[in-house]
């Protein structure tokens, strides 16, 4: 059996048919494709926002720790950082009370607590307790 011929006209149709289906898959993936490039330019144009956001609160937090750094510590934060370089930890209550200090001592590889909550005795026994446990 042999196939029927088909005419000039005929093959020019199925030319025409075959284009038609390639241009409309062309078409097809540059839609999709537009598409995509539209959702990243949204995508760059927010990133872009933030960033200059983020910028912008960078600079105040410099401007702010600049200002910061130029006041004198604070009477209080300078106690703090004596009491932990010498390895005392103190424990405050709801009422920013000194209720109890930890001690830490490198000798014995350990933390001794003090119960400072009532004060019992004086500032000078507790000094004396403290200064005992941070050089044993």
């Amino acid at each position: 059996m042999q196939k029927p011929r088909r005419t000039r006209p005929q093959l020019k149709n199925v030319g025409k048919q075959a284009n038609a289906a390639k241009v409309a898959v062309l078409e097809d993936q540059q839609y999709i494709i537009g598409k995509k490039i539209h959702e990243h330019e949204k995508s760059v144009t927010s990133l872009e926002a933030t960033k200059r956001h983020l910028l912008i609160d960078l600079e105040q937090l410099k401007a702010k720790e600049a200002a910061e750094a130029a006041l004198p510590p604070d009477e209080s934060l300078l106690k703090l950082n004596i009491y932990k370089s010498l390895g005392i930890d103190l424990v405050y209550n709801e009422n920013q009370e000194v209720i109890r200090c930890l001690v830490r001592s490198v000798e014995k590889n350990g933390i001794t607590p003090v119960e400072m909550e009532g004060a019992k005795f004086s500032d000078f026994f507790y000094s004396n307790v403290l200064w005992e446990m941070m050089s044993c």
